[in-house]
C-alpha cells in the first residue's frame, strides 16, 4: 500500500515521501525562520 500524500504549505507541492523527510513547524519563530529561508533560496 502506498505511504499517505503530505502536503507542503510552503512550496504548495503533494508528495509521496516519508513524513520524517519534511519539517514539522512547532512554533512561530521556527515558522519565520523556515519561511525566511525559503523565501532566500526561491
Amino acid at each position: 500500500m502506498p505511504s499517505q500524500i503530505v502536503h507542503c504549505l510552503l512550496c504548495d507541492r503533494r508528495e509521496r515521501t516519508a513524513r520524517s523527510k519534511f519539517t514539522t513547524i512547532m512554533t512561530v519563530e521556527r515558522q519565520e525562520k523556515i519561511y525566511e529561508g525559503y523565501e532566500n533560496r526561491h
